[in-house]
């Protein structure tokens, strides 16, 4: 059986696995997250990490805020190991490509959301980072408009902007 190394800064050259490439001291915080939990965790962080590994958002590191009593024993175990977490994929492999037909044509995962407050610039900026645009700038309801770019994994990404 193979020992069993806490996660942290000092025994992170000695474990197997993929490291930060970025030197994590000089990330700056852009994103306040209320909770740090797993599932936060393992999407979340796990996309910014993969953006801060490819040189890019080392102003969007995030900073966890806890408002329950048991964020208070995560924030301690997350310290002991200098913020570091891993993230283990079961299966990165999707059985088959999506289901083609837009935001409503498959179930299960298919894209995730972040709200903005100026989507037609978001969408700008992102395309003039390179990303794809999926679903171009439109409304979807009253007051509600989205538009939907894909990550270079092809991932999809929701832009949302509520107007007032």
């Amino acid at each position: 059986m193979d020992k069993l190394v806490d996660l942290s800064n000092a025994t992170l050259g000695d474990l197997d696995i993929a490291r930060p490439t970025y030197d994590r001291s000089a990330l700056t915080p852009g994103i306040v997250h209320i909770g740090v939990g797993n599932f936060h965790r393992a999407h979340q962080a796990w996309y910014l990490h993969r953006l801060m590994q490819n040189g890019q958002a080392h102003d969007w590191a995030i900073l966890g805020a806890g408002v329950r009593p048991y964020d208070a024993a995560m924030r301690e175990k997350l310290l002991a190991q200098d913020c570091l977490t891993t993230l283990i994929e079961l299966d990165p492999a999707p059985a088959a490509p999506a289901a083609p037909g837009g935001i409503r044509g498959a179930t299960g995962y298919r894209y995730w959301t972040i709200a903005v407050s100026n989507l037609v610039a978001s969408v700008e900026k992102a395309a003039a980072a390179g990303a794809t645009i999926v679903v171009a700038a439109k409304e979807v309801r009253p007051g509600i408009t989205i538009a939907i770019i894909a990550d270079p994994d092809g991932n999809w990404v929701e832009l949302l902007e509520e107007s007032a």
